[in-house]
Parts: C-alpha cells; sequence; structure tokens
C-alpha cells in the first residue's frame, strides 16, 4: 500500500506530470475541494476531506496519487500522521515538482487564462521559494524524488 504525494508550488506542473506518469493510478487533488472556498473554516474541511478521501481510496487501491502544494514540513506532517495512523505500514513517496521561473509564468498565464504581469510573476515564483521547504525522508518519506518540471 502507497501513497505518493505530488508536491510543488502552485503553477509547477504537478497535474501534467501525475498525467504523464503516474496516469495508472487514482488521483485525490486538494484543488478540487477548494472550488467554493469562502472562509478560514472552509480551507481546514477541504485538509479534513482530502485526507479522508485518500484514506478511503486506500481501502480500495493499492497505490493512490495525492497531489497537494505542501510546501511545509509541517503541513505535510498533518497527512503523514494521519495515514500512518490509520495504515501503519503504508508506504509514503513524495515528488517534489520544480519548475524553473518560465516554466512557472507559462503555466500560470495558461491557467488563469488572463495578461499576468511578469513582475507579479516573478514575485509569486519568489516567494513559494523563500518558503518551501524541501521533503527529507527523516519526515517519513521512504523515497524523495525532485523533478525540474518543463
Amino acid at each position: 500500500m502507497k501513497v505518493i504525494f505530488v508536491i510543488g508550488m502552485a503553477n509547477a506542473g504537478k497535474s501534467t506530470y501525475i498525467k504523464e506518469h503516474l496516469s495508472e493510478y487514482p488521483k485525490v487533488d486538494l484543488y478540487d475541494y477548494q472550488e467554493n472556498i469562502k472562509t478560514f473554516d472552509d480551507i481546514l474541511k477541504s485538509y479534513e476531506a482530502v485526507k479522508d478521501e485518500v484514506i478511503e481510496q486506500l481501502t480500495i487501491h493499492d497505490t493512490v496519487v495525492f497531489e497537494h502544494t505542501l510546501l511545509k514540513a509541517v503541513r505535510r506532517a498533518y497527512y503523514i500522521d494521519a495515514f500512518k495512523a490509520v495504515y501503519p505500514d503504508v508506504e509514503l513517496e513524495v515528488i517534489l515538482c520544480h519548475p524553473d521561473l518560465e516554466t512557472f509564468k507559462r503555466n500560470a498565464r495558461k491557467r488563469h487564462g488572463v495578461p499576468l504581469h511578469d513582475k507579479m510573476l516573478e514575485n509569486l515564483y519568489e516567494d513559494a521559494l523563500s518558503v518551501l521547504e524541501k521533503p527529507t525522508e527523516a519526515e517519513g518519506f521512504s523515497k524523495v524524488t525532485e523533478i525540474d518540471t518543463k
């Protein structure tokens, strides 16, 4: 039994990577649970719902892909602890998708479909990099992979 975390900043190419390399597995994507977010409480509920969905999918499938930003180790710990509490022997892998600036800008423009200024996108990219804590095996992952998305 395995959960493959696919993480990275917004517009990193996580969904594309999953489509190209992990499409044979069911995917649980936090983004799908946050379409109608209006309050901080809604955000917390989305975290709980996506956690519960991964746990539910593990009752059906041997491997589940979990897509989320999860730039901070403390946020990853919430899910790691929850999955291990229900399935102590679950294997946890993580793939960190890391785009270069041009890929980030291209993905952001494609996703939002509106003109976005270079300086704003550069600031968003730098902000995301400044909070990123790269995942480690010490967190509980059996395998850590970092990929450059293009």
